[in-house]
């Protein structure tokens, strides 16, 4: 079970502040038409109305005390600005093109481990031409199976098989980004459990794409 995002404490603090608000208002409304316009528009106006109406206002003061406990578990979970612009973009689409991908996925980071100085050995090393860098075995074993399939296929099953693979990375997507919502700071297992899937999907989009590219070659030819 996944815990409580911080956002969560966040928009709770809020719905209470604005409820406390509204009942507020209605109070001073049942007290006069003067009253309303007094908390809704005159400074320091709802803190005076509960000061001389306590019992009016005591609807809304217990709303108001939940606000502090819950603004303060959302520090204490590990809120910050990040946190809070990101409840801006709640109920917005999180859907990926297919066609597309991703190729700059956000990929939290741990935190830097301290590095020895290197030896005048290490220099020399680093000042060779560097090798072309070889894919991961990971990377590599899918290749080959891909490499191995695609003889067999015709075209439309490719095209078919590529539009499918798709539809899966962008569901993967999905669930990346929204685990990616409940990663603390401190927690560098789950970052590094992060990082390393997402280095899989990262793997698996250039794939798809690589394929994608072969597929439109293929159909221009024709």
């Amino acid at each position: 079970m996944h815990a409580v995002p911080a956002i969560a404490f966040l928009a709770a603090a809020l719905l209470c502040s604005l409820v406390s608000r509204l009942l507020l208002i209605n109070a001073a409304h049942a007290v006069s038409t003067r009253w309303l316009f007094t908390v809704l528009f005159a400074p320091f106006g709802p803190f005076v109305f509960g000061l001389k109406f306590r019992e009016a206002a005591k609807s809304s003061w217990y709303f108001r005390m939940i606000v502090g406990p819950l603004v303060l578990l959302f520090f204490l979970d590990g809120g910050n600005a990040a946190s809070i612009r990101s409840l801006a973009s709640l109920g917005k689409s999180n859907v990926v093109q297919a066609s597309a991908g991703n190729t700059n996925f956000p990929v939290p980071t741990a935190p830097a481990k301290p590095t020895a100085t290197p030896t005048p050995a290490a220099k020399l090393a680093a000042a060779k031409p560097a090798t072309p860098a070889t894919p991961t075995p990971a990377v590599a074993a899918a290749i080959s199976k891909m490499a191995d399939a695609l003889p067999v296929l015709s075209a439309a099953e490719r095209l078919e098989a590529n539009r499918r693979e798709f539809a899966r990375l962008a569901e993967w997507y999905d669930n990346l980004k929204h685990e990616r919502g409940y990663l603390r700071k401190g927690d560098s297992d789950a970052i590094d459990a992060y990082n390393a899937e997402a280095a899989q999907y990262q793997a698996a989009l250039q794939l798809a794409k690589t394929e994608q590219t072969a597929l439109a070659k293929l159909t221009a030819k024709k």
